[in-house]
Formats: structure tokens, C-alpha cells, sequence
């Protein structure tokens, strides 16, 4: 099994190479599924809504530079991700 692979079937998602956050997260493998499923989930869910709430409250845009992948067998990790450009509120 890859783990690179999960969620990117084109047979499931219309376009799998993209970050999509509307996307229904009950079919989402990021997180195992039934009694397979992570125990850590629910403090990285309030982990993540805590940290994009206050990037909303602070920053107006912001734009990425282009990412660098770290080479893995096993995941899509990213080497670095720069962000070159923030306005702020």
C-alpha cells in the first residue's frame, strides 16, 4: 500500500490533485476509518480550526512560493512551502 495514494483515486474525486476544503471529509482517508480511525483526530480538528481562526482574524492575503516536495515512498510531505507575501489586517 502507498499512503502517497490515498485520496487521489480520479475514479472517486473529480479532480484529486487538487486542495479542496469543501470536499465531504466522512469519505477522507486522512484519518483511518470505523475502528481503524485515528484517536488523535479531535484535538487536530480543534488544533486546525484554532490556528486558521486566528490567521483569519490577522492576515488580509497572502501568497505562496513555490513548494519544494520532500522525496518519500510513503508520503506527499512537503520539503518547504516559503510565504513571500502577507497583508495583514
Amino acid at each position: 500500500m502507498l499512503f502517497a495514494a490515498g485520496n487521489r483515486d480520479p475514479r472517486h474525486y473529480d479532480t484529486p490533485e487538487a486542495y479542496r476544503v469543501d470536499r465531504d471529509p466522512a469519505d477522507h482517508l486522512a484519518f483511518g476509518y470505523g475502528i481503524h480511525t485515528c484517536a488523535g483526530q479531535g484535538l487536530a480538528r480543534i488544533e486546525a480550526q484554532a490556528l486558521l481562526t486566528a490567521f483569519v482574524k490577522r492576515v488580509q492575503s497572502f501568497k505562496v512560493g513555490e513548494p519544494k516536495r520532500q522525496p518519500s515512498n510513503m508520503t506527499r510531505g512537503l520539503a518547504s512551502l516559503p510565504v513571500i507575501e502577507v497583508v495583514t489586517k
